[in-house]
Formats: C-alpha cells, sequence, structure tokens
C-alpha cells in the first residue's frame, strides 16, 4: 500500500527482536503490520495527524486496529471512545469499588497474578504486578534491564497488597518516569552485580510475609532488547527535541526507547512521543539533527 496512511500504533519484542507496530490506512481498511526495528535503515518523520490505535482483549492478549479508524483531535490520549470501552481496563482498580469496573476486568483481575522486582540500573529498583501470562511482556514494555517473581498469587487483589507493602516497608518505588529511565541508559550496567543486588533484597521481603516466597534466579532482559549489541554510555537522548525526524540503524528498543546510530552516535527517542502519530518511513538514513547542549560529557 504504497499511498496509504502510516500510523505508529505502538511497539513490541518477539523471537526476531523488537519491532515497530504500524497500522497501515487505506481508506476505510486499516492493516496492522510490524517493522523489525535491530540492523534496519529508516528515518521516521513524524507528521501532525492524529490517530486512535485500537484495543486490546484483556482475554486473547491480542490488539486490534480501530474498525472506525478514528480521528484524533485532542493532545492527550491516543484511544478513541469505543476503543476505550472496548479495553475497559483501569490500572487502579485497588482504589474504586469491585462493582465499577468492567465484566472483562473483574474476571481479569480473578486471574493469578505475580508480584515482581525490577532492576533498572544497579540504584533503581521498583516493584510490580503482572498478569501471571504478562509478566515477560510487562517486564520488556517497562524497559526493566533485570527482574524476577517474588510472589505467585491467585488474584490482583492479593498482588497489589503484597507490592503495597514491600514498597512502603522497603521503600522501593511502584513507578518511575520514562524519562529517568532513559538517563539509567547512560549508566553502565554491571549485570552480575545486579543479579546479585536483587537476590540481597529476598531475605528482607520474605521477613515481612507469612507466605512462601518465590526464588527465582532474576532473567536479565537485554537480548530482547539489543540482541547482540551495546549501549554507549555518550548516548543522546533526543526525546524532548520533537525532532523532525528519527534517522539511524536500529540498535535496539529498551522498554519504549527507540536506540539508532547515526554517523557512529548513538540517540535513543521515545516512541510514547508519537504513538498514534501519522507518519512517513524511509528506509533510509539522513543526518540526524540533535542540541548539542544534550551531549553528556561523562
Amino acid at each position: 500500500m504504497e499511498n496509504s496512511i502510516k500510523v505508529l500504533s505502538g511497539y513490541g519484542f518477539n523471537a526476531d527482536g523488537p519491532y515497530f507496530i504500524i497500522d497501515e490506512i487505506d481508506g476505510k481498511l486499516a492493516t496492522r503490520i510490524h517493522r523489525n526495528i535491530i540492523g534496519r535503515d529508516f528515518t521516521i518523520r513524524p507528521l501532525p495527524s492524529r490517530f486512535c490505535i485500537g484495543s486490546y482483549d484483556l482475554k486473547t492478549f491480542h490488539a486490534i486496529p480501530c474498525p472506525h479508524i478514528s480521528v484524533m483531535t485532542h493532545k492527550k490520549g491516543n484511544v478513541c471512545f469505543d476503543c476505550s470501552k472496548a479495553n475497559s481496563f483501569n490500572p487502579s482498580f485497588y482504589n474504586v469499588p469491585v462493582s465499577s469496573l468492567s465484566l472483562k476486568q473483574q474476571e481479569y483481575n480473578l486471574r493469578p497474578h505475580h508480584v515482581y522486582l525490577a532492576l533498572f540500573d544497579e540504584y533503581h529498583i521498583k516493584v510490580g504486578i503482572s498478569q501471571k501470562n504478562r509478566i515477560l511482556t510487562r517486564w520488556l514494555e517497562q524497559g526493566a534491564r533485570v527482574a524476577t517473581v517474588i510472589f505467585e498469587c491467585d488474584n490482583a487483589y492479593l498482588a497489589r497488597e503484597i507490592e503495597e507493602k514491600i514498597s512502603k516497608e522497603l521503600r522501593l518505588a511502584e513507578t518511575l518516569r520514562n524519562d529517568q529511565k532513559r538517563q539509567y541508559l547512560k549508566h553502565h550496567t554491571d549485570f552480575e552485580k545486579a543479579s546479585a543486588i536483587l537476590d540481597e533484597l529476598i531475605p528482607k521481603i520474605s521477613a515481612l510475609f507469612e507466605q512462601q516466597i518465590t526464588h527465582r534466579a532474576p532473567t536479565r532482559l537485554d537480548e530482547y532488547y539489543l540482541q547482540n549489541n551495546s549501549i554507549r554510555t555518550n548516548i543522546i537522548d533526543i526525546s524532548n527535541e520533537l525532532p523532525e525526524s528519527i534517522s539511524g540503524r536500529g540498535i535496539g528498543l529498551i522498554g519504549d526507547t527507540l536506540i539508532v546510530e547515526n554517523e557512529h552516535q548513538q540517540f535513543m527517542f521515545s516512541l510514547k512521543k508519537i504513538i498514534g502519530q501519522q507518519i512517513s518511513l524511509e528506509n533510509l538514513v539522513v543526518k540526524q539533527h540533535f542540541a548539542p547542549t544534550q551531549i553528556s560529557l561523562f
């Protein structure tokens, strides 16, 4: 579909590495395709128009394009009313009555959930929860470098109670901002040390609960993001520049952070900044423009 409208609708990870999720819109038909990132030359130019990115089924974990191909006119949000209703998910479910949740989410919350620790560099760890069958996807979406399951729970409510107690007692974050995570990518992370740091937390957490803690070996996640590539400490973040284009050879994707190399310099860019936007996508590399003040001296 050479003349179709292309919309960046998300990103993902599989055995071949990370990929862009692109909806190609031709008239009233939207076709969803995946474009691999690693080793590919590309130039992405964000365009002004914005479209709904579609819905996600909590039962099947399957995402589909917006059936109405809705144009988004508000600056915030990238899902139309109908797709939002189809999603029917409240991430703060623990702050509202169960009866106020959709039937889909009530059923989802009663499935087994895991409590986990996710490490983003040697000094920043968060505690979180995820539905059992989405645990790896959850880690990859967040951009964790090393992670481990610490409790297996019958439902989301018990998992949330455990998460909240660990966060309070051990002063572990429950969320980290995306700009923080990008800064952590500039730090060299010793993965042996990182795994040991997670292991050292196990007895401290175990002492807080009567419930038996799960002690799995920490999972290193860089192979999913980068395969055999690596990040340089002088990488330049262009996420806040609203660049005319993001161009280079794909090095990887960590969470939502795209990493490319252009003229022997690595750049990173938060894809969430342009999710839902129409884009032009070419299989070539042009010079990457950036603000020189963003170059790190260390």
